[in-house]
């Protein structure tokens, strides 16, 4: 990890359908440029439609917050529980990395830092969800690999 980056935990500022416990676990760089604004989890993003009524107004509002202008990426994740043996049971709900930082490995940092903090305990299951794209797909496969002893599960989701 490079000076100048941490790991942090929060609340995910997103919401989701399937659970309302979702976490994140984020990689912060204090040495970056703010996001491009059309940077989907990293800038906040606005629409012009009432998210009360859903009419088209003249006013912005905020409809999903960012991640930060210092986050380079981040993972969101809720427990599932435990496994009949006790073993942590986790969920991964989103994963995103900023655009200009793709390739160099900062989702494989967030995934090891997360297998690492929440299942160290060889049993411990991380299920990835539906898995929509291939990057998605062969950190995936590698993670199975790397960690043998853990229940790594997805669903490829994509052609």
């Amino acid at each position: 990890m490079k000076e100048g980056q941490e790991f942090v935990e929060e609340k995910s500022p997103l919401s989701y359908d399937r659970a309302s416990n979702i976490q994140r676990l984020a990689l912060r760089d204090d040495s970056i440029e703010p996001p491009y604004r059309g940077d989907f989890g990293f800038a906040d993003q606005y629409t012009y439609r009432n998210p009360r009524t859903g009419r088209m107004t003249k006013k912005r509002h905020l409809e999903a917050p960012g991640a930060g202008e210092d986050i380079i990426g981040f993972l969101d994740y809720h427990s599932k529980g435990e496994t009949s043996e006790g073993k942590p049971f986790l969920y991964i709900d989103y994963m995103k990395t900023r655009r200009e930082h793709k390739g160099q490995g900062v989702a494989t940092k967030l995934l090891d830092e997360f297998i690492k903090r929440f299942a160290p305990e060889p049993g411990s299951v991380i299920h990835f969800g539906k898995i929509q794209n291939s990057d998605m797909f062969s950190l995936y496969e590698k993670t199975k690999e790397k960690y043998p002893e853990h229940q790594i599960m997805g669903a490829k989701n994509f052609r």
